[in-house]
């Protein structure tokens, strides 16, 4: 299936645009402003570009902004330290019920010098990075990407603005998809007001 994604972060399949993850998300009115700001979309494309070429061995340190370093260097840091090794890196795919995305990355755990702090290390993951604080939101994001990537395991890596080691937090709620699905219906104009019902009540759930 050929997949293209455009300057404007536009999905086509086939030249039929579909909607992809964070649009579905966004659409449905749970991004704030603030993370769609010109100087934080540019900080979090260039950590991911940063991020890709690192997971790929391919980053050359001394070309890295100084701004965007220490996040480099707190995911250099949980690799060293879990042994994680990615099997895809910035993979763009699409769902049979009509969406496109592309995930940060799926991986596996080798190593871990502390087995209480990563759990389930031989089991396949799907990390998105974060540079920022976590948000209910991103578990919806994780949840449509695991759906098309078929992993055991999802979450979030939060990388650190000192270079320390950086959080991984792993969303197990199985409502999570609901609620993403429901986003998805609304994004495709399907029973809107019952699936709005949907997504304030998992807003509203601890």
């Amino acid at each position: 299936m050929n997949i293209t994604l455009d300057e404007h972060h536009i999905y086509r399949i086939a030249g039929e645009i579909k909607p992809g993850v964070s649009q579905i998300i966004d659409h449905a009115g749970l991004i704030p402003d603030w993370c769609k700001q010109e100087f934080a979309a540019q900080k979090g494309t260039a950590i991911h570009e940063g991020s890709r070429l690192l997971l790929q061995h391919r980053l050359d340190w001394d070309s890295v902004d100084l701004r965007i370093l220490p996040y480099l260097k707190s995911l250099d840091l949980f690799i060293r330290t879990t042994g994680f090794m990615a099997t895809t890196i910035e993979h763009p795919d699409y769902h049979h019920l009509g969406y496109c995305g592309t995930w940060d990355m799926t991986g596996v755990f080798l190593m871990s010098v502390n087995h209480a702090i990563w759990c389930d290390l031989d089991d396949d993951w799907l990390i998105d990075v974060k540079s920022g604080a976590p948000a209910k939101w991103h578990r919806l994001q994780s949840s449509g990407y695991q759906k098309m990537a078929g992993t055991r395991h999802r979450g979030c890596l939060y990388l650190k603005s000192d270079g320390s080691l950086p959080k991984l937090v792993e969303h197990k709620d199985p409502n999570d998809w609901r609620a993403f699905y429901a986003a998805l219906q609304i994004q495709q104009g399907n029973n809107v007001e019952a699936n709005q019902e949907i997504l304030k009540a998992w807003m509203e759930a601890a």
